[in-house]
């Protein structure tokens, strides 16, 4: 028997995976935006 338990189903980890990735990509692209509108004033 495996101590840690099983929550969620191996599809709902790669839809939550898959959507964290997202919003860490947009994250990133929106700091990239501010850093080049950063650039861009001076």
């Amino acid at each position: 028997m495996s101590t840690e338990p099983k929550a969620i189903g191996r599809k709902e980890y790669t839809k939550l995976r898959r959507i964290f990735v997202q919003i860490q990509g947009a994250r990133q692209a929106h700091s990239e935006l501010a850093n080049c509108r950063a650039t861009h004033k001076l």
